[in-house]
């Protein structure tokens, strides 16, 4: 899957003065600050349950095999002076079938930004990829134990199969985790219901 432009979002939020915005994340730099403030905040082991102990060089690698799109407070700021990374979501395994493109997404938000921007940005994301990437399926993986992470994607509109015994790790153990889904035909219905 080729990476598209910043050019690609022009759905920025302003919010008390404030714009919010999704962008392509500007290199290893800012995904190298990302894994520091996940394990800052001990949420590192809750985003890589597969892992919980994953090293920077693991986390680096994992995210150059995906496309990275950063959750910022004032994304343009060219000094990146007053730029803030809130968050992420990572898009990876995409599989085409056909003429349709599904892939896998799993964000992250750090603990200052969860409960006030975590709706916006996760609909952000949703909406990049099926405007610009043109996908036909979301899908994500949750482990039934980060409950928060399990409900979320309701609030995006995803439906929700499961719980799947034993299908992902978490703690070192395999336990039961929820598969969430949103086609493009109930993203696109659900905002023609707003």
């Amino acid at each position: 899957m080729a990476a598209p432009s910043n050019s690609a979002f022009p759905h920025d939020v302003e919010i008390d003065g404030k714009v919010y915005g999704v962008r392509l994340a500007p290199g290893q730099d800012w995904i190298g600050k990302a894994y520091f403030r996940l394990k800052q905040e001990s949420l590192l082991p809750v985003f890589f349950h597969e892992n919980p102990t994953v090293s920077l060089s693991e986390f680096l690698a994992w995210a150059m095999n995906a496309t990275v799109l950063g959750c910022f407070a004032n994304p343009d700021d060219p000094t990146l002076d007053t730029t803030e990374l809130m968050g992420a979501v990572f898009v990876r395994n995409s599989k085409k079938i056909g003429e349709d493109l599904t892939i896998e997404v799993g964000e992250f938000f750090f603990r200052g930004v969860q409960h006030r921007y975590t709706e916006l940005f996760g609909k952000m994301g949703v909406s990049f990829c099926f405007r610009v990437l043109k996908v036909a399926a979301i899908f994500g993986v949750t482990p039934v134990n980060n409950r928060v992470g399990c409900r979320y994607p309701k609030c995006l509109g995803f439906e929700q199969l499961g719980p799947i015994p034993n299908f992902v790790g978490w703690g070192g153990k395999s336990v039961p985790a929820i598969l969430s889904f949103l086609t493009r035909e109930r993203w696109i219905s659900l905002q023609e219901g707003m």
